[in-house]
């Protein structure tokens, strides 16, 4: 008996039962079960967050492990790899923020400092708590700027433009000693763990100042709705005290009431068009 580890399992083969080539056979097919696991899944989700990993794509990277034993020729394999990578990520058609943040992708790959967190990664995939996403899902029916009105609100107009943020990119660009711009703010990280801090604070305090006005602005829809409930739980009570009136005599009027009567008019309108 002989095992087979993984990084999430580990597979128990026994070596005393079945053939050799179906032993093989089997082998052959554990890490190629493990790579198509949820397949349907991942092969859906765009690319912008996997990007942000530094890691060049699988077939690349099998394609330079195999043949490099000594120094030379691993270190052209990887020129070639990255020659690759840098052509394929020119010609995506998809994830063209992320593309203008981090046009160069052997700079990223190799950066000594800085991990991606919760709010960065919206920021460098422009999904996340920005309007024009919620209006491209359904979610609402503009996709204007909560703070000031702009008709586009998206991750370039909440981290550069945005005037309710003007204070916070002066701070951070005196920090800096420079403006941050969408070409140079990925350049400026990488240069210090310091600006990456700075930088990266900077992101999470002004996204997470959209994501309380969001709430607020989820509470105020859900006051909204509550209020029409209730409107409608009064409008079915009278029109039901309406009909029970209506039912012991006809021809009796309902006594004068600035709302109830309203109710009522429009109750027998509806009913007798």
């Amino acid at each position: 008996m002989f095992l087979i580890e993984d990084s999430s399992q580990t597979f128990e083969i026994r070596s005393d039962r079945g053939s050799r080539a179906a032993r093989r056979k089997l082998l052959a097919t554990v890490p190629q079960s493990i790579m198509l696991y949820g397949a349907p899944v991942w092969n859906g989700i765009k690319t912008g967050s996997r990007r942000l990993s530094g890691l060049p794509p699988s077939e690349l990277m099998a394609e330079y492990r195999r043949g490099t034993a000594n120094a030379e020729v691993k270190e052209e394999a990887k020129n070639r790899m990255m020659q690759e990578w840098q052509l394929r990520w020119d010609q995506m058609n998809t994830g063209k923020w992320t593309y203008r943040l981090i046009p160069y992708v052997r700079r990223w790959h190799e950066r000594k400092h800085g991990m991606m967190d919760y709010y960065l990664t919206q920021a460098f995939t422009g999904h996340g708590c920005f309007l024009s996403d919620l209006h491209r899902f359904g979610k609402l029916a503009l996709p204007t700027c909560m703070f000031c009105e702009n008709p586009h609100d998206d991750a370039k107009h909440t981290l550069f433009e945005c005037d309710a943020f003007h204070a916070q990119r002066r701070n951070i660009e005196m920090t800096i000693g420079g403006e941050l711009t969408p070409e140079n703010m990925v350049e400026i990280m990488l240069t210090s763990e310091a600006n990456w801090e700075a930088i990266r604070t900077h992101i999470t305090m002004i996204l997470k100042r959209k994501e309380e006005k969001e709430r607020e602005r989820q509470k105020r829809i859900v006051a909204v709705v509550q209020r029409f409930e209730l409107v409608g739980h009064v409008w079915l009570m009278v029109v039901g005290l309406c009909r029970q009136k209506t039912n012991v005599n006809p021809e009796q009027s309902v006594p004068y009431d600035p709302f109830g009567g309203v109710l009522y008019a429009i109750f027998l309108r509806s009913n007798n068009p």
